[in-house]
C-alpha cells in the first residue's frame, strides 16, 4: 500500500461510485457483501468475533456493517493514508481509525479474533505480500481468522472497473492461483477460496443461486478464509 491515497481521500466515495458505475451498485454495496460474507463464515464455524482489525481501511466503508452484524464487536481500522485515516474519523464520528508507515502495525502480538483485508493487497508490492500477512498474523489472537478479499482478475467486467479507476492506475491484480499460494507459504492455515460478485444489479433476482456458484472461477472478486494456529497445532 502507498500513501498515493491522500489526494483521494476526499472524493473517494464519489470516485469508486463512479468506476463501479457499469454494476449498477454503489461504493456502500461492495463493503456489505463482504462483512456478509464474514458474518456467514463466522456463524458456520462458531468464531469468536469480538475484535475486529479492518487492515487497509480507507475512509472506513466496512466499520458501520461490521457495527451492523456485529453489535458488540469492537472495529480497529489501520490505513498508511493519513488523510484517509483523518477522513474516517470525521466520517464515522469513531476513534479507532489509525495511520501506519509500513512494516510493524500499531497493535499487540495476539490482540484481534477477526482481521480482514478489503481488496488491498493488490496495491502492496508483491515483495511485501509475505512480511504483510505475517504481520497481520501477528496481531491475531491464537485460532484467529482472517479474511483475504481481492478482485478477480478473470472477470472482464473487473478488469474495466480497475482501468478505469484512477487510484487503481498502478494496481497489480492477484490471481486465485497467486493468492492460494501466498496462504500456503505463510504461517496461516487456509481453510478454502470462494469466489462471489456474479451477477449486476439488474440481475440482482438471480444472485440468491451465487451460493451455488462459489467455485466457479468468474465471480467478479474472490476471498480466502484463513486461520492462525492454535498453539500446538
Amino acid at each position: 500500500m502507498n500513501s498515493g491515497f491522500d489526494q483521494y481521500a476526499k472524493n473517494y466515495d464519489r470516485i469508486l461510485d463512479e468506476s463501479v458505475k457499469i454494476s449498477g451498485e454503489d461504493t456502500g454495496f461492495f463493503a456489505e457483501v463482504k462483512i456478509q460474507i464474514m458474518y456467514e463464515q463466522i456463524r458456520r464455524f462458531q468464531l469468536r468475533a469480538q475484535k475486529f482489525l479492518d487492515f487497509g481501511c480507507g475512509t472506513g466503508n466496512c466499520f458501520q456493517y461490521v457495527r451492523k452484524y456485529f453489535s458488540g464487536a469492537v472495529y480497529y481500522g489501520v490505513d498508511p493514508s493519513k488523510s484517509s485515516v483523518v477522513e474516517a474519523k470525521q466520517k464515522w464520528g469513531y476513534p479507532h481509525f489509525y495511520s501506519f508507515d509500513r512494516g510493524r502495525l500499531p497493535f499487540h502480538d495476539g490482540n484481534f479474533d477477526i482481521a480482514f483485508a478489503s481488496v488491498v493487497f493488490h496495491h502492496i508490492p508483491f515483495e511485501r505480500h509475505s512480511e504483510t500477512l505475517e504481520e497481520v498474523y501477528r496481531v491475531l489472537k491464537p485460532g484467529g481468522v482472517f479474511f483475504l478479499f481481492e478482485h478477480n482478475p478473470y472477470n472482464p467486467i473487473v478488469r474495466k472497473v480497475v482501468n478505469d479507476c484512477p487510484f487503481d492506475k498502478d494496481a497489480v491484480l492477484l490471481k486465485p492461483g497467486y493468492s492460494k499460494k501466498l496462504i500456503y507459504q505463510s504461517p496461516f492455515w487456509m481453510r478454502h477460496l470462494r469466489y462471489y460478485l456474479f451477477f449486476p444489479r439488474f440481475l440482482k433476482f438471480a444472485r440468491f443461486i451465487e451460493r451455488y456458484l462459489s467455485l466457479v472461477p468468474l465471480g467478479g472478486q474472490y476471498y480466502i478464509h484463513a486461520q492462525k494456529k492454535i498453539r500446538g497445532d
